[in-house]
């Protein structure tokens, strides 16, 4: 396929770049990524949004699952099947669960971009960069672990298309869970997606990068160049929904994104916090549901709920937020009669300990034992099946394959 250009988006505002200190080596990396194959062909794209759409008229369930940043170093075939068993396990049990057929995407090959809260890490006298993800500069507290790097964007490209290739080359032999067929990452660096939209066959454009792509919290902005971007694509898009949406924004969006109202173009990622999910969604799910967007709903149950600390200064998540924030959830989708379809977790396939309580999660004073993450904290293998159990256990009564269900009993 011909590498086309998607050149509006340049004309917006484009939030969360990365401070390139030589536009130029920038310029010359993006123009190397032009002439590179895509890391996914159309037929697969395709096929995700066929999957979706079933997902969207409640006959399938999504699982977004993976890193909440991948790691270059953790890029190994042991790592690679690890992600696999796990994750397709995690799906299995959904499926078994709920009596409907999962659509396994994963979190991976190519989720090396993170937007941060703050453009700079302070520790003591020392000011540096943030860690933006290695497709930008390096976790090490260091100058030159932090100065930005164009280069890097062209080892990320090649590590995702060695993870792509290996999970193509595994997914025939899993006949026992569902297989990590489908990749997926937050469209951040703007350039490296542009760089990597190819036209389809009827001259629709495609992202090159993941089967399907989302815009994140920081970054869904109406009128911002991100937004933009993925609206003028023909691949599967999500938008991450946080606690400052408002209903008519949620609508203006779904317009933005998904005009023709097609059936597995847009999924809707909620993150709004245990705390606040019952107060604040409903009125978003009606107007949607009202406006009359086929859309597929999804939770986030990580981002929205608050950090707690360590004494000595890990970062985690508890548990049992996360298992509230998925039980609002389910709730708020049950008095509104739609369909809650999907899950987006961060979760790691080895046991970390990044998130406090639930089984095979530490207590606040054991995070060190083995927390990993480069960025947010992630669930443990141990938690994950669990919070699948729960929503099996909340949402199956009223899960039947070939019909939207009107009302979740288990969850009222």
């Amino acid at each position: 396929m011909a590498p086309v250009t998607v050149p509006a988006w340049t004309r917006l505002p484009a939030l969360h770049q990365p401070p390139w200190p030589d536009r130029g080596h920038l310029d010359r990396v993006l123009d190397q990524l032009r002439t590179m194959p895509p890391l996914v062909v159309e037929p697969e794209v395709a096929a995700l949004r066929s999957e979706l759409a079933e997902a969207c008229a409640g006959r399938a369930f999504l699982l977004q699952v993976g890193d909440c940043a991948e790691s270059f170093a953790e890029l190994t075939a042991p790592a690679l099947d690890a992600k696999a068993a796990v994750y397709g396990g995690l799906a299995g049990g959904l499926a078994a669960g709920l009596g409907v057929r999962t659509v396994l995407i994963g979190r991976i090959a190519g989720q090396y971009a993170k937007p941060r809260t703050s453009p700079v890490e302070r520790r003591g006298s020392t000011e540096l960069l943030s860690f933006r993800g290695e497709n930008v500069n390096g976790p090490a507290f260091a100058a030159a672990d932090r100065r930005p790097d164009p280069d890097r964007l062209l080892q990320g490209y090649l590590r995702a298309a060695t993870a792509v290739n290996y999970l193509r080359a595994l997914a025939p032999a899993r006949s026992t869970a569902p297989a990590l067929r489908y990749t997926s990452h937050e469209a951040l660096l703007l350039p490296y997606e542009d760089a990597l939209v190819r036209a389809g066959a009827g001259g629709e454009r495609y992202a090159g990068s993941a089967h399907t792509l989302w815009v994140g919290e920081r970054t869904r902005q109406l009128g911002g160049a991100h937004l933009e971007f993925l609206a003028r694509l023909a691949s599967p898009v999500g938008c991450k929904c946080g606690p400052d949406l408002t209903p008519a924004a949620a609508v203006a969006t779904c317009q933005a994104l998904n005009p023709d109202r097609l059936p597995g173009r847009l999924t809707l990622i909620t993150r709004m916090g245990a705390d606040r999910i019952g107060r604040l969604l409903p009125p978003i799910v009606r107007a949607v549901r009202d406006a009359g967007h086929p859309v597929l709903w999804s939770c986030d149950p990580m981002h929205g709920n608050p950090y707690v600390c360590s004494a000595d200064g890990y970062r985690a998540r508890e548990f049992d937020w996360v298992l509230a924030e998925v039980h609002g959830y389910l709730a708020v989708h049950a008095d509104a009669g739609t369909w809650p379809g999907g899950l987006h977790l961060e979760c790691a396939a080895e046991p970390v300990t990044e998130c406090v309580g639930g089984p095979g999660g530490p207590r606040l004073a054991g995070l060190r034992a083995n927390h990993r993450t480069l960025c947010d904290p992630r669930l443990n293998p141990a938690q994950a099946q669990e919070l699948v159990r729960r929503t099996v256990e909340w949402l199956a009564p009223a899960a039947r394959p070939g019909r939207r269900p009107p009302v979740l009993q288990a969850v009222r």
